[in-house]
């Protein structure tokens, strides 16, 4: 399944200054995974006021996840999308600019297959590796690029995000999605982090020391 929000804040709190948010989250193999993380970051950006198009493979689950942001006192919608489709994240990105006028933040938060590092590499097969790049890296870079005549001159942030899931970490917790990842993903968006451009940031629990 892939889960796209697309989230646009009409300039949320005080630090916050946005217009639209493109937030493309997950394509996993676990629907309620995928929920999980990506309906958490959708969630992180519609408390600070965001406008939110929920995008999935599943219309029933960009729905349900639609519904919960509402809850929030903000604006969302749900659009139906394949992110192995270019065809169809140009007809997303089209639907969340002509639903909310303007395009400011893009996360990227999808991949298939989220167990492929679990895989022995004598037994990972080009299937494998073919469905972890046409909903990884090759959609990244897609959203990436529809976007971005969207973003161009005005203040705009592209957040990707990768998962290290069940990894050990020492931090004697396990990581909350909304409040460790999603307001991780706010951060990186917002004017706080004006000067952070072109970074790694490991949201792990220390999991990944060097």
């Amino acid at each position: 399944m892939s889960m796209l929000p697309i989230m646009h804040p009409d300039r949320a709190k005080g630090w916050v200054r946005w217009q639209g948010c493109c937030c493309r989250t997950r394509w996993r193999s676990s629907p309620a995974a995928d929920k999980e993380s990506g309906g958490a970051i959708a969630l992180a950006f519609a408390s600070e006021g965001a406008k939110v198009v929920i995008a999935d493979k599943n219309p029933a689950t960009a729905t349900s996840t639609a519904a919960e942001v509402r809850a929030r006192g903000v604006a969302a919608a749900a659009v139906e999308c394949d992110v192995t489709d270019i065809v169809d994240i140009r007809r997303c990105v089209d639907a969340a600019v002509g639903e909310f006028g303007r395009l400011d933040i893009l996360v990227n938060n999808a991949m298939a297959d989220p167990g492929l590092s679990l895989i022995p590499f004598m037994e990972t097969t080009d299937a494998h590796m073919d469905n972890y790049w046409q909903s990884g890296p090759l959609a990244t870079f897609h959203f990436m690029q529809v976007c971005y005549p969207h973003m161009r001159g005005h203040d705009s942030a592209i957040v990707n995000v990768g998962s290290r899931a069940g990894s050990t970490r020492p931090i004697d917790r396990a990581g909350d999605c909304e409040l460790d990842i999603g307001r991780t993903v706010v951060y990186l968006a917002s004017e706080l982090s004006a000067f952070v451009t072109g970074h790694t940031v490991m949201v792990d629990g220390g999991s990944c020391r060097f």
